[in-house]
């Protein structure tokens, strides 16, 4: 049980290395406007409130599923799978 932890960890512990680190290098400004999206949803009443969380759950998403899990990487390599099959 202890060695499957640990190479759980690693495996972590280098995605995060590989691909969480130089993304939040270069996108440290998204998580920046995030934070201020959620303090406005907290602030605000009504139809502007719900559309400020709309657009934040957008952003959460983009940037949690499409760049920082890679799925970017995954749907294009689909897609130029698809083209190539279809030639």
């Amino acid at each position: 049980m202890k060695e499957n932890l640990l190479k759980l960890w690693k495996k972590v512990k280098k995605w995060a290395i590989k691909t969480a680190l130089p993304w939040l290098k270069t996108g440290w400004i998204h998580l920046v406007s995030l934070l201020v999206l959620l303090i406005a949803y907290g602030n605000l009443e009504g139809g502007v409130a719900d559309l400020v969380g709309f657009w934040a759950f957008i952003l959460i998403g983009f940037w949690l599923f499409w760049k920082l899990l890679g799925a970017d990487k995954v749907i294009k390599s689909a897609w130029a799978q698809w083209r190539n099959k279809r030639k």
